[in-house]
């Protein structure tokens, strides 16, 4: 069943108001349909207490509705046996969490790996894990090609490698890490494996139990969901071994003198009050999604960056940053050899064309890449080919 993405743009009330903005900014932040906004408003409206605070009528629905979009948004990631579910803010809270819940495994000398094509989020907190620990942080550098240069494996192989947390997609450069090499050489190391998923969802099909990670960060808002929720989807027996990284309600089954005792799943790192309605409103952004259905984005997606990329090599100065053979169809960034990259950013934006510039939040990337700064443009169901089009029409004419 192949859908007219047309028709979906009418679902989104800013397009509706705004169809002559051409918002080419996808991988920052998606909008959201009338369907989510909607699911998260009727909440407020009709329910709008806490989960897990009273069991009065009104109590119990909120918590059957929780737990069904907890239950939805396992489903939607095929990760409903082996995994549960933590609601958190976003990626960046999720990232932080598993950082802070692995540390005690981790000892002096330690190895955490990960890639030069990481997000700050996926950087940072490794970082400052290795520095507290005095581990060391080791980052798999990008080739010419925009492949990672796997041939560094072998060199490592047996140097206690504790941690091994990838990016799914890029952000930078939409290379497409190849996890299954990942999940093998974690497997042989006994490491720890996480993937930060940001990018991967809501643009092609996800089956988190098959690429078997140890946990997943996700933002609802990069999959035409609301801001300020995300998950972590961790298996269930290493959830058991963390500690929380947030203290304070709901989330303490006993006090104590000598020790407090944290209630069991996904609850034990949800500390304070959850905003119930946003965990609906992720949970009707996932069933929008599959009604459209994510092979009918990906083969959209993927006409468009064919016209975008094809159009991006013939306009003179213009040089695409490449993500290798593996290449998101969602992402594409490049730079103009004789126009800032701010300046190119400013001129389309005044075309109401909106794209992304600068480091990209991932700094490490650009240096490796030798750049300061690129323009970036990243599809989602909004984007119509009118839109390539005055795209390459404006760039034509600098």
């Amino acid at each position: 069943m192949t859908f007219n993405f047309d028709d979906i743009r009418k679902e989104f009330a800013f397009f509706r108001q705004h169809d002559d903005i051409c918002y080419l900014d996808y991988a920052a932040t998606t909008f959201i349909p009338d369907r989510v906004i909607n699911a998260w408003s009727n909440y407020q409206k009709n329910i709008g207490v806490s989960a897990h605070r009273n069991r009065s009528w009104l109590g119990c629905k909120a918590i059957k509705e929780l737990e069904l979009s907890r239950f939805e948004i396992k489903r939607f990631f095929n990760a409903q046996n082996i995994y549960n579910l933590v609601f958190l803010k976003n990626a960046t809270e999720a990232i932080n969490t598993v950082a802070f819940g692995l540390r005690k495994f981790i000892k002096a000398g330690d190895i955490i790996l990960t890639t030069s094509l990481e997000h700050h989020s996926n950087y940072l907190p490794w970082k400052r894990l290795t520095k507290e620990m005095s581990a060391i942080l080791i980052q798999i550098p990008i080739l010419p090609s925009g492949n990672l240069d796997f041939s560094i494996l072998s060199k490592l192989k047996n140097q206690d490698i504790k941690i091994i947390s990838i990016c799914h997609t890029s952000n930078v450069t939409g290379h497409q890490v190849d996890l299954e090499k990942f999940r093998l050489f974690a497997q042989q190391e006994k490491a720890f494996f996480i993937v930060d998923s940001s990018q991967a969802s809501g643009h092609s099909s996800f089956n988190a139990e098959q690429i078997d990670a140890d946990a997943y960060a996700f933002s609802a808002h990069k999959m035409y969901g609301p801001k300020n929720i995300g998950g972590l989807l961790i298996k269930k027996n290493l959830l058991e071994e963390f500690s929380p990284m947030l203290l304070g309600g709901g989330m303490v089954w006993k006090l104590g003198n000598e020790g407090d005792e944290w209630v069991s799943g996904p609850e034990k790192l949800e500390a304070g009050t959850l905003d119930v309605g946003l965990a609906i409103a992720w949970r009707e952004a996932c069933r929008f999604i599959e009604e459209i259905g994510l092979s009918n984005i990906q083969y959209n997606e993927a006409i468009l960056a064919k016209m975008l990329r094809e159009a991006l090599k013939n306009i003179k100065g213009i040089n695409i940053i490449c993500g290798g053979k593996n290449w998101s169809s969602a992402i594409t960034s490049f730079e103009h050899n004789c126009i800032h990259s701010h300046d190119l950013e400013h001129f389309l934006g005044e075309k109401k064309v909106i794209i992304r510039t600068g480091h990209l939040c991932s700094q490490n990337t650009l240096m490796h890449l030798g750049k300061n700064s690129v323009n970036r443009i990243s599809l989602g169901i909004g984007v119509r080919e009118k839109d390539i089009d005055l795209l390459i029409k404006i760039l034509k004419r600098l």
